[in-house]
């Protein structure tokens, strides 16, 4: 290539702005994907294994399911039966604290905020061969007059610190008609 030739200098610096131009754009999802759905989208990881989007289960009427561990996971639940709190406290119950042992107890419960919508952590441990601990965040991601509460699992054998990815989650629920 002649590079003292200005419209071959434009050329290669053109394409030359493309090319950087191609691959920030490419990484700015920095490894998020959009799931949406029948009224429903949200960005999260794509590390996130979806597993289901069904209609009914026995808690709540709709529930989308994604694991990320193999312990861990989080799942979107329509509850229009009872508010934020109670809907977990009996999640909580239901699906923590009735392990045949006897052994499952709650450690520690606090409320916080996610990006400005109300969130509950437990800290719950069981004795299953061995100690299992895990930490469950609730939060509230209700949209409109449909509510909506997002529970997050995290074992501890599967070592995943979410905080910063559930801000980025939570903030990216929409509801879409």
């Amino acid at each position: 290539m002649d590079s003292s030739n200005p419209l071959h200098r434009f050329y290669y610096l053109f394409f030359a702005f493309c090319a950087i131009a191609l691959s920030l754009d490419c990484s700015s999802n920095d490894g998020f994907v959009t799931y949406s759905n029948d009224g429903f989208s949200i960005e999260h990881p794509s590390s996130w294994r979806f597993q289901r989007d069904q209609a009914f289960s026995l808690n709540v009427g709709r529930e989308i399911v994604f694991e990320f561990g193999e312990f861990s996971y989080a799942t979107f639940y329509y509850s229009d039966r009872v508010g934020h709190k109670q809907f977990t406290d009996a999640y909580i119950e239901s699906s923590f604290l009735k392990d045949p042992g006897n052994t499952a107890k709650v450690v520690s419960k606090a409320a916080y905020d996610v990006v400005g919508r109300a969130a509950l952590e437990y800290r719950l441990t069981a004795e299953f061969l061995g100690a299992m601990n895990t930490r469950v965040i609730s939060v509230d991601v209700s949209l409109d007059d449909e509510p909506i509460f997002l529970v997050v699992a995290i074992a501890e054998e599967d070592e995943l610190e979410v905080q910063p990815i559930l801000e980025r989650v939570v903030s990216s629920v929409k509801g879409i008609k």
